[in-house]
């Protein structure tokens, strides 16, 4: 899997129907053999169809576009969770699920929260005294806000 100018997914598979028939903007750049490249658009909704599709280690476009907002800059093993989160439906949540919530909220892509969203995130993290988070949580743009 490759990024093309930060603006499409090249993958290489033997059933390059089954990404063109599932997301419209994508197209069969190569063809060797058996094998075709497909040129995929990289925006969160053909990140998805390919997580969906099985494609293994694909990139969401939060690791592009968002900020990370917050007193203290996400780990890579912090922004590996929120890609990971970004792209499937269902999975366990942690502190980093706030940053995914503004993310997905700010696409307008997404508009319910994860496990009651911001308020189970602070209810969870203010018994354990983890300051950090509850700033973090309290520095995001609220949604809709111009940055």
């Amino acid at each position: 899997m490759e990024i093309l100018n930060n603006k499409a997914i090249l993958i290489t598979t033997r059933r390059p129907q089954l990404v063109t028939e599932c997301i419209k903007k994508s197209e069969i750049v190569e063809t060797n053999g058996d094998l075709h490249k497909v040129a995929v658009h990289w925006g969160l909704d053909e990140a998805q169809a390919l997580n969906k599709l099985r494609i293994k280690k694909v990139p969401s476009p939060i690791l592009r576009d968002y900020k990370w907002p917050g007193l203290h800059k996400p780990m890579e093993h912090q922004k590996d969770t929120a890609n990971f989160l970004t792209l499937n439906q269902r999975a366990f949540t942690t502190g980093i699920t706030v940053f995914c919530e503004s993310y997905l909220h700010n696409t307008k892509t997404w508009t319910r929260g994860f496990v009651d969203g911001y308020d189970y995130c602070l209810d969870t993290m203010r018994p354990q005294g983890d300051s950090e988070i509850v700033n973090d949580v309290f520095t995001l743009p609220i949604v809709g806000e111009v940055s």
